[in-house]
């Protein structure tokens, strides 16, 4: 079972051996949800609090400061710039090149933009790849890219999904199309839902559109993504549908 262990962490707050809280007031947050625990250290005789079944993100040792010539009053704004989420957006091209445009702007301009973005022509889009890599080298920036160029003619969005994030997999991906102008604080919202309120999901589900879907890249490889049937099925057989969260309610000004 997942766990964290406050006992090493350099913001947990003590009174002599006895751990009295956090200094990043997380632990409140775990015991509001239940999962925190007393524990004793038999051979130190310190006591202090596990995390039971959650990661906390950030939960950092001293060897960590120093590792990395950490100052002090840096420690939290370095762990939180650490944490931040990783992720890569596949942008599902379309025959007007104003929306391939509009749509990686909008990532590129993301107060937490992606590390990697990925343009997938299917076989039918009336631009060439090499026309397609112009406009991803004039509009990316400093962020990598590539074209993902699929000559299955016959391929569905749900099986280039299964083909692109086995392909140089990110910790996250998130699924737009041509056209979508995604607001600049999306990712910043879908962070700020991981990391500080705790919310644990399988899915962020996309909006009418197809625009929004989000999620966890090994959790994709464990369902065998939608292969034998579409992934959203197989999360409902595992009686986990509860995970699955539309993008609306993590962001409520996502585009309907």
């Amino acid at each position: 079972m997942v766990r964290s262990l406050c006992r090493d962490c350099v913001f947990a707050e003590w009174e002599e051996n006895q751990q009295t809280g956090c200094s990043i007031d997380r632990l409140d947050k775990y015991k509001k949800l239940e999962c925190a625990f007393d524990c004793e250290d038999e051979e130190t005789d310190k006591k202090f609090y596990v995390i039971e079944g959650r990661f906390c993100m950030m939960c950092r040792n001293q060897k960590w400061a120093d590792d990395n010539s950490i100052a002090k009053e840096d420690w939290e704004p370095t762990a939180r710039e650490e944490m931040k989420i990783k992720y890569q957006a596949l942008v599902f091209a379309g025959d007007d090149k104003e929306d391939i445009k509009k749509t990686i702007r909008s990532l590129v301009n993301q107060t937490i933009p992606p590390i990697y973005i990925v343009l997938v022509r299917k076989a039918d889009c009336k631009y060439g790849p090499r026309e397609l890599a112009g406009t991803m080298g004039s509009n990316c920036g400093d962020i990598s890219w590539r074209v993902q160029n699929l000559l299955e003619p016959f391929i569905t969005d749900r099986e280039a999904l299964d083909i692109i994030v086995a392909t140089e997999p990110k910790p996250y991906f998130g699924v737009f199309y041509a056209g979508a102008e995604v607001p600049s604080d999306t990712f910043e919202q879908i962070n700020k839902a991981i990391s500080e309120d705790l919310i644990q999901f399988a899915v962020i589900s996309p909006n009418e559109a197809g625009n929004g879907f989000f999620m966890l890249s090994n959790v994709y490889r464990y369902y065998n993504g939608n292969k034998d049937k579409n992934l959203e099925e197989k999360i409902e057989e595992d009686e986990c549908l509860s995970n699955i969260i539309p993008i609306h309610q993590i962001c409520p000004n996502f585009p309907q």
